[in-house]
C-alpha cells in the first residue's frame, strides 16, 4: 500500500452559510493559500485576516464578555470563534486506478464536512471529531490533475426532531470550534485489500479471540495473523474466512495492574499472491 500525505497548504475560502451537496461551489477567488491541514480555525484567524473573505466573517453570536458576580447558575463559557464554512482545495497528480482501491482518510473534522472530486460530489461525513473515510477510485482521473474540495462546515448537527445535538465537543467554548484535526490522507490499495480488522474478545473470562476483518476481495483468499509481543511473534494463524478464532492460551488480558499489549498483524494472500 502507498500513501500521500495531503496534509499542509490548501486553498482556503470562506461562507457564512452551511452548505449542501445541491449548493453551487465557490470559485475560490477570494481564497488564500495557507498551511491549513491539520488546523483549528481559531489559532488560523492572523492568516484569514489577510484574505479578502475575511470582512465577510461572522463570529459566534452567542460569545458575551464575562461580568462580574455571576448570580444564580453559572453559564457555559462562550468563546469568540468563527461560524460557518470553510471551503479547502487542493490540486493532486493523475491518479492510475486501474486494479487498485483508493481511500481518501482524515482524522476528524469540526463538525461536518461534504467532499467533491473534479467538481462531483463523492461524500460527507457528520460526526465531529471522529476519523472517517471515503473510497474516492471511481472519482479520480488518471488522465490529468485530479481537484479535491473538502467544504466543512462547523454549523450544529440537528438531530430527526431538529433539535440540536450536544455533547461534549459541540458544547460551551467547544460550541463553535472548526477546523479539520489531524492529517487527510491519501491511500493506494490493491484492489483486493483488507479495509479494516479488529480482534475481539466476549469478556475478560473468554477462553478465545475473534479476528474480524473487512475485505475487498471476490477471489478466493488466505488470511495470516501473527499476534505480536515487542516484534516476537507469539502465535501464528492461517484462515480462509473474513472472522476467525483462536484459543488465548498463554496471552494475558489487559489491566492497570498488568497493561499487556499485543500486535494483530494481518497479510491477505489471494490466489497465493500477497
Amino acid at each position: 500500500m502507498n500513501s500521500v500525505n495531503l496534509s499542509g497548504k490548501w486553498l482556503v475560502t470562506y461562507s457564512e452559510n452551511s452548505f449542501e451537496k445541491s449548493s453551487v461551489l465557490p470559485d475560490f477567488q477570494d481564497g488564500i493559500l495557507i498551511d491549513a491541514v491539520p488546523g483549528y480555525w481559531e489559532d488560523m484567524c492572523d492568516k484569514f485576516a489577510m484574505a479578502p473573505f475575511w470582512k465577510n466573517v461572522v463570529f459566534n453570536p452567542e460569545y458575551r464578555p464575562v461580568t462580574f458576580p455571576i448570580l444564580g447558575n453559572v453559564p457555559d463559557m462562550v468563546l469568540e470563534t468563527i461560524v460557518g464554512t470553510f471551503f479547502y482545495k487542493r490540486e493532486i497528480s493523475p491518479v492510475v486506478t486501474s486494479g487498485k482501491k483508493i481511500i481518501l482518510k482524515c482524522a476528524g473534522v469540526q463538525n461536518r464536512v461534504l467532499l467533491f472530486i473534479n467538481g462531483v460530489f463523492t461524500g460527507e461525513h457528520a460526526g465531529y471529531s471522529a476519523p472517517f473515510e471515503f473510497d474516492v477510485t471511481e472519482f479520480l482521473s488518471g488522465e490529468k490533475n485530479n481537484e479535491i474540495i473538502l467544504a466543512v462546515s462547523n454549523h450544529q448537527a440537528k438531530n430527526e426532531n431538529g433539535d440540536m445535538i450536544s455533547g461534549c465537543t459541540s458544547r460551551a467554548a467547544n460550541r463553535f470550534t472548526g477546523g479539520i484535526m489531524g492529517d487527510v490522507v491519501l491511500e493506494i490499495k490493491n484492489e483486493s485489500c483488507i479495509l479494516d480488522a479488529w480482534v475481539s474478545s466476549w469478556d475478560e473470562k473468554s477462553d478465545s479471540f475473534t479476528v474480524n476483518t473487512e475485505l475487498s476481495c471476490d477471489s478466493q483468499f488466505e488470511i495470516v495473523c501473527e499476534i505480536l509481543e515487542n516484534g516476537k511473534a507469539l502465535k501464528t494463524l492461517r484462515a480462509a474466512s473474513s472472522v476467525f478464532s483462536f484459543e488465548r492460551g498463554e496471552l494475558d488480558f489487559w489491566s492497570p495492574a498488568a497493561p499487556t499489549l499485543y500486535t494483530a498483524s494481518l497479510t491477505l494472500f489471494v490466489g497465493g499472491e500477497l
